[in-house]
């Protein structure tokens, strides 16, 4: 990458590209915690309404058996498929980052708070900005990879209970 602060006057290049990026991240988490929300939303919904006919389906003595269970056996795919996605936790992850980048965006526009104040340098504010903004994405980077190799320590340790 190019970096448009050594030695230069014109900071709108960087500003420019700045303000770029930070829109593209907003609307990646933004389109992102749209679709987990969706995607807890249907799965939960389906989890309900399946398992909510299997009693229905119960009463019915001329639905046969295997007819019976198929919307308890749906509806436990549909939790379990749920859980193992963490749709509800993404959603929430992905909004918190796109309302911290927002809100940095707003901060760095008006040029207010300690960081972006007016009597702050052109170029100090865009440093902070920038550095203020990749530390969101990180930050969420992190937050994804303690899920994981929770999840990933968890499993081992059934194993080894198991095998125990």
């Amino acid at each position: 990458m190019v970096s448009y602060l050594v030695g230069a006057t014109d900071l709108a290049p960087a500003r420019d590209m700045a303000l770029k990026r930070c829109c593209e991240q907003i609307k990646w988490y933004d389109t992102h915690a749209h679709q987990a929300w969706l995607a807890f939303t249907i799965f939960q919904v389906a989890t309900v309404v399946l398992g909510g006919l299997t009693p229905i389906l119960l009463l019915w003595a001329t639905v046969p058996k295997p007819i019976q269970a198929v919307p308890a056996v749906l509806a436990a795919v549909a939790a379990g498929v749920n859980g193992i996605f963490h749709w509800r936790e993404d959603h929430t992850r992905f909004a918190c980052v796109r309302e911290a980048l927002k809100s940095e965006q707003v901060k760095f526009e008006t040029r207010t708070t300690k960081e972006y104040g007016v009597g702050v340098d052109d170029a100090q504010a865009l440093d902070h900005f920038v550095t203020n903004m990749e530390a969101l994405a990180i930050a969420e980077i992190g937050q994804w990879r303690t899920l994981w190799l929770t999840q990933k320590t968890a499993a081992a340790d059934k194993q080894t209970d198991k095998a125990g």
